[in-house]
Order: C-alpha cells, then structure tokens, then sequence
C-alpha cells in the first residue's frame, strides 16, 4: 500500500518533488476504528466500502500531532473531514511548512462508501442528505462530494491518517 500512496501522491501533485520520508501512523486503535467502520459501510454498499486514497494538510505541527494521535474530529473541524484526491490540492495552502521549507502531508485512507448526488460548488453541508428524499429521516449518503475529488465524510472513523509524507 506504502507504494500506491507514493505514486498516487507524485502523480496528483502536479509538480516533481524529493520525498524526505514517508512515516506510516501506527495507531492501533484508530485503525480499529477505521477497519469497523469501513466493514460497516460495505455491508450497506454491497460490500464495497468505496474506499480512495487521499490527501490532508494540517498546517500547524500541533494539529498534525493530534490527528496522529487521536484521530480526525470532526468537532474541531466544522462536522466534517476533508479530504483531496490531487495532492496539489492540499499542496495549495494546506499543508504544513517546516522552517527548513520542506512541506508536510497525511495520506489517508477514506471511506466514501455510498456519496450523495451534489452540485458541483456545492461548498459546505453540515450533513449528508438521506439516500431516500421521501425519508428525511432515513438512511443517510455515507459522504459527499461537494467538487470534482474533494470528499467529505461525516464521521471521524471514516478517514485513518495512514502516512505523513515530508516533501520539498
């Protein structure tokens, strides 16, 4: 897997860069999480979990510290968990710059499951709408996708921080 994130990060940043580490998370409990989670949403999606590869940058070193340590909260970050397919994204103003200019980024594994039908430009919705219009309070999309390869996920144990890469 270490692999596919490497090339999936080279190849959505847009620009050649030097990898000066990869360093996987190795947080069991928030990998339990994740794996019940992503087991729960293929039970509900024909047993697809729908899951991607994608990208987050956390800008400050005490944010970065905190997502290894315990995980996304989506109560410090509006509901939601964003999260890009292109590493140029995340790139852009979002990931962390050390004093010695080299970049940091997770890679993170994202659950999307079942994703709401949304406008392009839709910007931010507090809560994924119900997979039947008729039921408002029926089952609910797992996430969405507001703009083309952003996904937002609702619920913490949908996304695990599996790699920070440090990058120039």
């Amino acid at each position: 897997y270490m692999g596919k994130a490497l090339k999936t990060f080279h190849k959505s940043l847009g620009r050649k860069a030097t990898i000066y580490s990869l360093k996987r998370v190795q947080n069991y409990a928030l990998w339990s999480f994740f794996a019940l989670t992503r087991a729960h949403i293929a039970s509900t999606n024909r047993g697809d979990p729908n899951e991607v590869i994608a990208f987050h940058g956390a800008r400050v070193r005490d944010n970065m510290d905190a997502i290894i340590n315990f995980g996304f909260d989506i109560r410090v970050a509006g509901g939601t968990i964003w999260t890009a397919e292109m590493a140029s994204y995340s790139d852009s103003g979002y990931a962390l710059m050390n004093k010695d200019k080299t970049k940091e980024l997770f890679v993170v594994r994202v659950v999307c499951g079942a994703i709401a039908p949304t406008k392009a430009g839709s910007g931010y919705i507090p809560r994924p709408p119900p997979k039947d219009p008729k039921k408002p309070k029926g089952e609910l999309y797992d996430s969405t996708l507001p703009s083309a390869g952003i996904h937002v996920v609702y619920n913490n144990s949908q996304a695990y921080p599996e790699y920070v890469v440090k990058y120039k």
